[in-house]
């Protein structure tokens, strides 16, 4: 039925609960081993190439990372699973085995989110503590021959210290000690999607106002960026729709085994189905057929109806274009009926 299929369990869950986090905030429980090996090979009859992930939200979380990660190779079949540049600066703080873990990969930048100074960190990771960790993260990658990357999101509520991560950067020599590594140290600033826990920073947004105070230096996608007004203007009488239905689509798994498609928010009207009570056979129709109640709606309601419903044609907000877009079917599907 199809050329691949990639699966990701949210297995564990995440120790942070940030404020920008696109997937949105869900239980942190385990999946039985012999549930998502039930489920993995089921899934080899729709495909001969099956990518199975034992994560969602947070790489090598639990406490059995090693032996999950060997799972994943074992669960995946006639594809390799895929390190990408995330690690858990959870894990690093609490495992002195990690780092040295993570030098078997062909990875040596590992990108780490921060959100101004310790305060800021703090709030928006939603942990106590985290910023110095992220801190002391940086620092044992460095002391490792690893490279750290930093990513900060930005909201009008953050966008002041910007400086202040800067003037840190500088404190921690983090520009000479990659250098010294024969790399070059990055830090760049950006506005996250308009989904999931984000979806509530949305008075917060940046404005075509703040630009001039960000320097493009750092500011990575900025000439990417529309005002929420001219995408509404843009669209106004647009019949156009969406279709996300792929030869290779990658699926969420949760805790609770609902199924969703790799394209937005884990919410109810984008699931495909339940493995509890659903067969796989009638949760990838679902999927082919556009059955849920967002992909029907994407399929079937015009950017023109989304931008009229629900955009502000007067708002100087930023946004990338399709995320924005996204983020007005969300709040369409919200308030239809079964949406929950």
């Amino acid at each position: 039925m199809f050329e691949n299929i990639t699966i990701a369990f949210d297995n564990a869950g995440c120790p942070n609960r940030c404020k920008h986090c696109w997937l949105g905030v869900h239980p942190n429980k385990n999946i039985p081993i012999k549930t998502m090996t039930e489920i993995s090979h089921d899934f080899r009859r729709f495909s001969e190439h099956v990518r199975v992930d034992t994560w969602v939200r947070e790489p090598d979380y639990p406490d059995n990372y090693k032996e999950l990660w060997n799972l994943s190779n074992d669960l995946s079949y006639n594809l390799k699973p895929t390190r990408f540049e995330l690690c858990s600066f959870y894990r690093i703080n609490r495992d002195e085995t990690y780092i040295e873990w993570l030098k078997q990969f062909e990875v040596d930048t590992y990108q780490l989110t921060i959100f101004g100074g310790k305060r800021k960190t703090d709030y928006y990771v939603g942990r106590k503590g985290a910023f110095e960790e992220i801190m002391n993260a940086t620092n044992l990658l460095l002391d490792n021959g690893l490279i750290p990357r930093w990513q900060m999101f930005l909201t009008k509520d953050n966008i002041d210290e910007v400086d202040d991560v800067l003037n840190l950067i500088s404190d921690m020599n983090l520009r000479e000690r990659c250098s010294n590594l024969g790399k070059t140290f990055e830090f760049f600033v950006h506005v996250g999607s308009i989904d999931g826990e984000n979806t509530n920073q949305y008075d917060q947004w940046i404005t075509k106002s703040d630009l001039p105070s960000i320097s493009k230096e750092y500011f990575k996608g900025q000439e990417e960026l529309i005002t929420e007004k001219d995408i509404c203007d843009k669209y106004k009488d647009s019949d156009k729709t969406n279709n996300i239905v792929s030869n290779e689509p990658v699926f969420y798994i949760s805790s609770d085994l609902d199924v969703f498609p790799n394209y937005t928010e884990m919410s109810p009207w984008w699931s495909l189905g339940n493995l509890k009570t659903d067969s796989l056979d009638e949760v990838l129709n679902n999927y082919r057929g556009n059955k849920s109640i967002a992909q029907k709606a994407m399929t079937n309601v015009t950017y023109s109806e989304l931008v009229n419903k629900h955009g502000n044609f007067n708002s100087e907000k930023l946004f990338h274009e399709e995320d924005f877009i996204t983020y007005l079917l969300n709040r369409y599907c919200e308030e239809q009926p079964n949406s929950n």
